[in-house]
């Protein structure tokens, strides 16, 4: 279960920020301030989303690929490494300040305070955190990877917290 949170907060995180030329507000159809899914899965099919998580374009978003996207997310310096302030904004961000208690302490294998992009991904990996996503998302594991359907569908789940199929202002994390 420590596994599967962790992975569920680092996945939340992945979909809270690619940056686009639009923002998911122009996504809004309807104006009401919130995004259903059909706004999501439009606003994200004319997005770059995709193509830029897909680093090698295959057509899938691929385990390393996924790995490196949420990596990039968490990084907001860019320096190639996870403070702890990037971790802890990121947790903010994705579950509020009393939401989620995860410890960069547990990923950082050298104990210098802060992950590498080897760390990360070392332990996104040793912990299977793609499958288990893919998993808990009845997404098939047997496939190399997420289509973009999945994406667009896996980012709007990790940001519905109260299952409504609805985004709210307060849910849609995408542009932190």
């Amino acid at each position: 279960m420590k596994y599967l949170n962790t992975f569920t907060f680092c996945t939340a995180l992945t979909f809270t920020g690619v940056a686009f030329a639009q923002s998911t507000q122009d996504w809004d159809s309807d104006g009401d301030g919130s995004l259903n899914r059909d706004e999501w899965s439009a606003g994200m099919d004319s997005s770059s989303a995709f193509g830029d998580w897909d680093t090698n374009a295959s057509g899938m978003i691929e385990a390393e690929e996924f790995g490196e996207g949420m990596f990039a997310r968490y990084d907001a310096d860019g320096d190639g490494f996870l403070t702890s302030g990037e971790w802890d904004d990121g947790i903010d961000a994705t579950y509020g300040e009393d939401g989620a208690d995860l410890d960069l302490a547990n990923w950082d294998s050298n104990g210098d305070g802060q992950l590498s992009r080897e760390e990360f991904g070392s332990q996104f990996e040793t912990n299977d955190l793609f499958d288990e996503y893919r998993s808990s998302a009845n997404f098939d594991t047997s496939a190399e990877g997420l289509s973009q359907d999945e994406f667009n569908t896996g980012m709007f789940d990790q940001m519905d917290r109260n299952d409504d199929d609805i985004l709210s202002e307060d849910e849609n994390t995408w542009m932190d």
